[in-house]
C-alpha cells in the first residue's frame, strides 16, 4: 500500500519522443491518400461501391491523423478504448444511414419540379436622366452643382 506522501506514478507523465521521419511518412500516406480520393471520385465503380470506397479512404486517413498527430498510438489503453469506441459508434451511424438509404424504392418517388415556374415581369420602366437642375434663385449664397455656370452674369 501507498504511502500519503508518495508521489503517484501516472503513465501518462512519460512522454514518447517520436522523430521528425516519422511525422514525413504520414504526411506522405495523407497526400497519397488524398491524391486516392481525388482519383476515386472521378472514378464510376457502380452501385454503392463509390461511397464505400469514399469512406473508407477518409478512415484511413482519421486514422493516421488520430494515432499519430493526436498521439493516441502511445497514449493510455483507457484512452484507445475511447477513441475506438468512438470509431464504432461512427460505423453503427454509417451503417444505419447506408441501410435507410439501400431501403428505399427510389423509382417509386415522383420526381421534384427543381426550376420554379417563371411569371411573366412586366417590362422595366426606364426613367430619363437628370443633368445638373437649373435654380431659381439669384444671388451669392446660391449653391450650384460643379461645372455649371451661373447664367446671370
Amino acid at each position: 500500500m501507498a504511502h500519503i506522501t508518495d508521489p503517484i506514478q501516472r503513465d501518462h507523465e512519460e512522454h514518447h519522443v517520436i522523430p521528425p521521419r516519422n511525422y514525413v511518412i504520414v504526411f506522405g500516406l495523407l497526400v497519397v491518400l488524398t491524391i486516392l480520393t481525388v482519383l476515386a471520385a472521378n472514378f464510376q465503380f457502380g452501385g454503392l461501391l463509390n461511397e464505400v470506397v469514399a469512406l473508407g479512404i477518409a478512415t484511413m486517413k482519421a486514422s493516421l491523423v488520430i494515432l499519430f498527430f493526436m498521439h493516441v498510438r502511445y497514449s493510455t489503453p483507457l484512452l484507445r478504448l475511447v477513441v475506438a469506441a468512438g470509431f464504432i459508434f461512427f460505423g453503427i451511424m454509417v451503417l444505419f444511414t447506408m441501410a435507410d438509404f439501400v431501403s428505399r424504392d427510389w423509382r417509386s418517388t415522383p420526381p421534384r419540379q427543381i426550376v420554379a415556374p417563371v411569371e411573366q415581369a412586366p417590362p422595366p420602366v426606364t426613367e430619363p436622366t437628370l443633368g445638373p437642375q437649373p435654380t431659381q434663385a439669384v444671388g451669392q449664397d446660391e449653391v450650384r452643382p460643379r461645372g455649371t455656370v451661373n447664367p446671370g452674369r
